[in-house]
C-alpha cells in the first residue's frame, strides 16, 4: 500500500516523503534516510517501518525531544492511520498519507529534490572512506578527503552539528598526525563550538576536547593538563575513556594527581 509522509506547514509548500516497505531512520543525520534539518529533531530521532499488513508504524529511538502523534508522545511502536499526524520533535510535523491523490487543505506536496538526496550519500560515502583512511594511518589522503567533505557540507548545510563536529574531530587528528598543528586547533575550537551546542554528543564533545589538549600541549602545556583533567573528573572510574584519558596524563606530567 502506497505511503507517503507530507511536511504540514502553516505557510509555503512541504516537502514529501515516500514510504516504501524498507524500514527508514527519521533524523538530523547523514545516515538517517528522511533526513530532517531542525534543532529539535536527534540525529537518530524515529524508525519508520511496516507490519506485516503493510501498516506504517513509527518507534521512537530514545529521541531528546520525543515523537508525538495526533500531539500525544509514544512510547512504543505506534501504528498510523491515514490522515494522522506525526511530530518529530518539537517543530517537524507530518500528515501519513495512504493511496495519496492530492494535498490536503493544510499541506502541498513537493518532491524532494533527487539531486539533494544523492549528494548526501555521496558525502556519506566519502566520509566513511576518509575514516577508512584515517584508521589505516593514511592521514595525507585522509585529510583531503574529509576536508572536501567539510567543505562541501559548508556549502549546502546538510550536515547536523554533531555530524560537523565529530568530521572535524576526525580532520583535526590527520592534521595533527602530518604536523599542522594550527590548522587541527582552528578544526578542534570549530569541533567543541558545534558538539557543546547539542545534548546527544557528549562522548565525541569529550574525544574532541582530549585532541585540542593533545594540540596545543606542546605550546600550553598546564592548559593542556588541565582540560584533560577537568574532562576525566567528569567520567566513571570504570570508563575505558577515563582510563585512557588518565594514561595520556600519567605520560605527559608524572606529578599530575
Amino acid at each position: 500500500m502506497p505511503c507517503m509522509l507530507v511536511a504540514a506547514l502553516p505557510t509555503g509548500p512541504g516537502e514529501t516523503y515516500a514510504i516504501g516497505r524498507d524500514a527508514v531512520v527519521v533524523g538530523r543525520s547523514l545516515e538517517a534516510a528522511l533526513r530532517i534539518d531542525s534543532d529539535g529533531v536527534s540525529r537518530f530521532h524515529a524508525r519508520l517501518g511496516r507490519s506485516a499488513d503493510g501498516v506504517l508504524v513509527v518507534s521512537d529511538l530514545n529521541s531528546s525531544n520525543g515523537t508525538f502523534v495526533n500531539g500525544r508522545r509514544i512510547g512504543s511502536p505506534y501504528p498510523l492511520r491515514n490522515g494522522d499526524k506525526v511530530r518529530f520533535g518539537p517543530h517537524s510535523s507530518f500528515v501519513v498519507k495512504y493511496n495519496p491523490q492530492r494535498p490536503s487543505r493544510d499541506t502541498v506536496e513537493v518532491e524532494v529534490p533527487p539531486a539533494l538526496q544523492g549528494q548526501a550519500t555521496d558525502l556519506l560515502a566519502l566520509r566513511n572512506q576518509g575514516r577508512v583512511q584515517l584508521a589505516a594511518g593514511d592521514y595525507r589522503a585522509a585529510s583531503v578527503v574529509l576536508q572536501r567533505v567539510v567543505d562541501s557540507l559548508d556549502a549546502v548545510e546538510l550536515a547536523a552539528p554533531e555530524d560537523m563536529g565529530e568530521l572535524l574531530t576526525d580532520l583535526a587528528r590527520c592534521r595533527l598526525e602530518l604536523g599542522d598543528r594550527d590548522a587541527a586547533v582552528r578544526c578542534l575550537e570549530r569541533a567543541t563550538a558545534l558538539l557543546s551546542n547539542t545534548s546527544s554528543a557528549e562522548k565525541s564533545l569529550i574525544r574532541a576536547r582530549f585532541i585540542l589538549a593533545q594540540a596545543i600541549h606542546p605550546e600550553r602545556p598546564s592548559e593542556a593538563n588541565a582540560l584533560v583533567l577537568g574532562i576525566t573528573a567528569g567520567l566513571a572510574v570504570d570508563d575505558p575513556l577515563r582510563r585512557e584519558l588518565e594514561a595520556w596524563i600519567a605520560l605527559v606530567d608524572p606529578k599530575a594527581p
